[in-house]
């Protein structure tokens, strides 16, 4: 998983925002807030998140941080 968003697991792992948030006990739209960097989940539901999407909290954590750093870099 180096170096990947949560975007890209998500894809690599075939699952929809739905899913993850159905399976997580979160809103789509918090997930998506989340996958897109624009906000930081608890350590509750990074731990839901990770587990249904087979990471490591150390893994979650440094996709999250790979996301934050590609939206940081494509604003002017």
């Amino acid at each position: 998983m180096e170096g990947k968003n949560l975007e890209a697991i998500r894809i690599e792992k075939e699952l929809s925002h739905n899913e993850i948030a159905k399976s997580s006990g979160i809103s789509r739209s918090f997930y998506t807030l989340i996958e897109n960097g624009n906000r930081t989940p608890s350590m509750g539901v990074a731990k839901k998140i990770s587990l249904v999407l087979d990471l490591t909290l150390d893994e979650f954590f440094h996709a999250l941080e790979v996301t934050k750093r590609n939206i940081n870099n494509h604003t002017a």
